[in-house]
C-alpha cells in the first residue's frame, strides 16, 4: 500500500491547473488514498461488500448484458464524480446553425462523435431525448452512429427533408451514407418496411441539412 501511495503522490505532484487525480480501486485502496486523490471510483471486486465513504462512484454489478453488450453497473454518490463533460461554448462550436435575416434559428445540427449518447447530446443542447427522436426519426434512443447528423431544434411537424430520386444500383445504405444519416432513419422517414426493396425512380426523403460523406473507410477510421 505504501508503494501505491507513493505512486499517486508522484502523479499528483506533476499535475497543475485544472487536472485532477482519480483512483479506481478496491475498498482498501480507496480508504488509503482519501487524502491523496480528488476522485474515488470503487471496484466491485476485492471490496468484500463494504462501501467506502470516500467513493464518488461504486461498481456494484459486473458483466450485465444490456442490448447484447456486456457492461458493469455503477452508482454515483455525488453529482461530480470526475466524469468527462463538454463546455457549452464547445458544444455550440460543434453544432451548425443557419439563421434568417431576423436572426431566427431555422435549423441546428450536430454530428455524432465516438462515445456520444442521445441523452448526453440532448442535455448539452437544452433539449430532450424525445424531441431528438421525433426530429430525427429515431425509434430506439440507444442506437445512434458515429458520423450521423442529428437535427437539434425545429418543429418536428414541419418537413426537414429533401427529396432524393433512386438511381440504378442505389441501395438504401448507400443513400444513407451519402446523406450522413442511417438506414433506420430513412426507413422511418419514408415508411419503408424492407430496406432491401427500393426501386429506380422512387422518391426518398433525406435530411436536408446534412453533409454528404462519400468515404465509408473514413467512418471506420473515426470509430477506431
Amino acid at each position: 500500500m505504501n508503494d501505491i501511495k507513493d505512486y499517486f503522490t508522484g502523479v499528483k505532484s506533476t499535475l497543475s491547473g485544472d487536472f485532477k487525480v482519480g483512483v479506481y480501486g478496491s475498498y482498501t485502496v480507496i480508504e488509503a488514498l482519501k487524502d491523496l486523490v480528488d476522485y474515488c471510483w470503487q471496484t466491485y471486486a476485492w471490496s468484500s461488500g463494504k462501501i467506502s465513504n470516500q467513493a464518488h462512484l461504486r461498481q456494484y454489478h459486473n458483466n450485465v448484458t444490456v442490448e447484447g453488450i456486456k457492461i458493469d453497473k455503477n452508482e454515483a454518490y455525488k453529482s461530480d464524480i470526475g466524469q468527462w463533460s463538454v463546455k457549452l461554448n464547445d458544444s455550440k462550436k460543434a453544432s451548425k446553425s443557419k439563421k434568417t435575416s431576423n436572426n431566427k434559428i431555422i435549423e441546428n445540427t450536430y454530428k455524432v462523435k465516438l462515445g456520444d449518447t442521445l441523452s448526453a447530446i440532448a442535455s448539452r443542447n437544452g433539449t430532450t431525448i424525445k424531441a431528438l427522436q421525433q426530429l430525427n426519426g429515431i425509434t430506439n434512443p440507444n442506437i445512434i452512429t458515429t458520423g450521423q447528423t442529428l437535427i437539434l431544434k425545429g418543429d418536428s411537424k414541419k418537413s426537414n427533408t429533401n427529396s432524393y430520386t433512386v438511381k440504378s444500383s442505389d441501395t438504401l445504405s448507400g443513400i444513407a451514407l451519402k446523406h450522413g444519416t442511417t438506414v433506420k432513419q430513412l426507413q422511418n422517414l419514408n415508411k419503408i418496411g424492407n430496406p432491401n426493396k427500393i426501386h429506380v425512380g422512387q422518391k426518398i426523403k433525406v435530411p436536408d441539412n446534412t453533409k454528404q460523406t462519400h468515404n465509408r473507410i473514413n467512418l471506420f477510421i473515426n470509430d477506431i
